[in-house]
């Protein structure tokens, strides 16, 4: 388990240092919603983009459920088809405070498609090593995103 998550993490830091990406820009931000399909305590999640640079920019959620969980990832953005499909990998961090802190690194995979409309959908997925208050890999972090971009 630990071998693929070191693996799929150097994926994502080559993939992100390597891609070329187009020099259209993209809206400053997105506001929406992520549905999270795992057995994640938070189910549904504030979710939240902010375009800092062509090819790059951070991810972030916030989930209240049955305590707050928050992840912050940074993304390297790989656009297609006139900027509509977005290929996203990315690394950060997550905290989940429920009955004890849990930290943990993760990885992100996403796809993202822009209509002509301000809204997005997207599908990711997020493996994350926690480190503090168990050693433990959470591997089917699979999530759908609705956002508006503003």
């Amino acid at each position: 388990m630990y071998k693929k998550f070191i693996f799929l993490s150097l994926v994502v830091l080559f993939v992100g240092f390597t891609n070329k990406v187009n020099a259209q820009q993209l809206e400053q931000a997105e506001i929406g919603l992520r549905f999270n399909t795992s057995e994640n305590p938070f189910s549904i999640a504030i979710d939240g983009v902010y375009n800092l640079s062509s090819g790059n920019r951070l991810h972030a959620n916030i989930g209240i459920e049955n305590g707050v969980g928050f992840d912050l990832i940074h993304d390297w953005v790989a656009t297609f088809n006139n900027n509509r499909l977005i290929f996203y990998p990315g690394i950060g961090a997550s905290l989940y405070i429920i009955d004890e802190l849990f930290l943990g690194v993760t990885a992100e995979f996403g796809l993202e498609y822009r209509f002509d409309v301000p809204i997005s959908i997207g599908i990711d997925y997020r493996p994350t090593l926690f480190l503090i208050s168990d050693l433990s890999l959470q591997s089917n972090g699979i999530g759908f995103n609705v956002r508006y971009r503003f």
